[in-house]
């Protein structure tokens, strides 16, 4: 939740931020011109192609059923099914992440309301496989101090307690390193 929340919760915080001029939820809308605008933003500030795209299962589900997306598998495969494979072929983005994840979010004794962690953005941005000081990355999630797992026996109820205590945080290392497009659907 925190990684997300940095991510796509601020719209200054990348090197390119826009909205699709249509959502992708209509059929009139062009989601892979508007992903390659956003990869040029990244590319064209670090020299680098972003190679981690990240959406909600919202923006999934109206990706995979576009009409542009869907003509471009359909004398391919008997089962017309978008895959993110797909996406990251089509793209050149590598690591193409759909987030399942909910929250919470009405108030306590409100009627539930639960909503992707993920929103209805996408981001994308470099991300290199193995943390360097010499190399962009749009972020990092900081840890110190060495996890500490106490366990206790509850007894009367039959059950083991477990207090679990890390120390970490999300920063943004390189803003110039990603990009993200709010209200895609």
């Amino acid at each position: 939740m925190r990684v997300a929340t940095l991510t796509v919760g601020g719209s200054g915080s990348w090197v390119y931020s826009a909205s699709p001029t249509t959502q992708w939820s209509s059929d009139t809308s062009s989601p892979l011109s508007d992903i390659d605008t956003a990869i040029n933003g990244v590319v064209s500030v670090i020299g680098r192609f972003p190679n981690t795209l990240v959406m909600s299962w919202e923006v999934w589900k109206a990706l995979r059923n576009h009409p542009d997306l869907l003509a471009r598998i359909q004398y391919v495969r008997s089962d017309a099914i978008i895959r993110p494979a797909d996406l990251a072929l089509w793209t050149g983005v590598p690591k193409i992440l759909v987030g399942t994840q909910l929250y919470e979010k009405a108030s306590e004794g409100a009627s539930s309301s639960p909503a992707f962690v993920w929103g209805d953005q996408v981001w994308l941005g470099y991300v290199p496989p193995a943390p360097s000081l010499m190399t962009p990355s749009a972020g990092y999630v900081f840890t110190w101090e060495q996890r500490t797992v106490k366990r206790y026996r509850l007894d009367e109820r039959h059950a083991d307690k477990f207090e679990v205590e890390e120390a970490m945080v999300p920063v943004i290392t390189a803003s110039d390193a990603g990009a993200i497009l709010y209200n895609c659907v």
